[in-house]
């Protein structure tokens, strides 16, 4: 039997296993303020959403979309990338990237065209990138450390290293 909802509250730790979740109908996952961990890949229909402070760790394949609901929706943590379009990433939300090691060179780029977050390195060679919904800037994407692994956090209210005289907007 496939469970058609399958969500947690507070505190909560839910972990799906086996040899492939593969939902027959369509399945949303839940993270609302507790933990969600899902340790195998996740084919078929579905969705999932974090709200509340919730965190969501997905440890295999997940290519179905994902949406941060409200403020300081929560934390999406990534063991590999394969993952559908991330939608409401806002103020206090976080994704942590366990797939890449982080080196203090890694910087994000927003590339409204094509609604990529690229993580690039120095060289300003691609390490990563996840398919974002929505209209943002690059100054908004904080590229840091969390452990050994590479997280990006929005803060809607960043200035650019590069603005000198203060206006918010790189002065190079």
């Amino acid at each position: 039997m496939t469970p058609d909802h399958l969500g947690n509250g507070a505190d909560a730790l839910l972990t799906l296993t086996g040899a492939g979740f593969d939902p027959t109908t369509t399945v949303s996952l839940v993270a609302a303020g507790g933990t969600l961990t899902v340790m195998d890949s996740v084919v078929g229909a579905g969705s999932a959403m974090i709200n509340g402070g919730g965190t969501m760790t997905f440890a295999a394949s997940y290519q179905e979309s994902l949406l941060f609901l409200g403020t300081n929706a929560g934390t999406l943590s990534l063991a590999q990338l394969d993952i559908g379009a991330i939608t409401g990433f806002g103020a206090g939300d976080t994704i942590d990237l366990s797939y890449v090691t982080y080196n203090a060179s890694y910087h994000a780029v927003w590339q409204p065209g094509t609604g990529l977050l690229a993580i690039e390195d120095s060289a300003n060679t691609l390490v990563t990138a996840l398919h974002l919904a929505g209209q943002y800037s690059t100054s908004e994407f904080i590229v840091g450390q969390s452990g050994s692994e590479t997280s990006i956090t929005f803060n809607p209210n960043a200035i650019p290293s590069s603005n000198f005289n203060g206006d918010g907007t790189s002065d190079v």
